[in-house]
C-alpha cells in the first residue's frame, strides 16, 4: 500500500528488475513496466536497473536499454543504484523532463 502511494506522486521512479517483479508479479521487464505505469500513469520517466544484465528506461512510448559492463570484476555494489539515479536525477534537473529526446 505505501509503495501505490508513492508511486502515485512521482514523475520519475527507478526500481530494480527484483522489485518490479515484486511489484507485478512480472520476471520480464518490458510487460512489468507497462503493467506498474498502467495502475500510475503519472510516472514520466521509469528505470529498471539490472544488474549485471544493465538498465532499462521507459518514457512515453520510448523503451532504451543500456547493456551492463564491467571494468575488471566487481569488489562493491553498495550504492550502485543510489549512484544511478543521482546520475539520471541530475540530468533531469539540467536538461527537463518534458520531451527528452537523448
Amino acid at each position: 500500500m505505501m509503495i501505490s502511494w508513492g508511486l502515485d506522486r512521482a514523475d520519475v521512479v527507478k526500481t530494480a528488475d527484483n522489485e518490479l517483479e515484486f511489484m507485478t508479479g512480472e520476471t520480464d521487464l518490458d510487460r512489468g513496466a507497462s503493467i506498474l505505469r498502467s495502475y500510475h500513469p503519472n510516472i514520466m520517466l521509469m528505470n529498471v536497473t539490472a544488474g549485471r544484465d544493465g538498465s532499462y528506461a521507459y518514457y512515453g512510448d520510448t523503451h532504451v536499454y543500456v547493456p551492463g559492463f564491467q571494468l575488471g570484476g566487481t569488489i562493491e555494489t553498495t550504492g550502485a543504484g543510489d549512484t544511478f539515479c543521482a546520475c539520471v536525477l541530475g540530468y533531469v534537473l539540467d536538461h527537463g523532463l518534458i520531451l527528452i529526446s537523448n
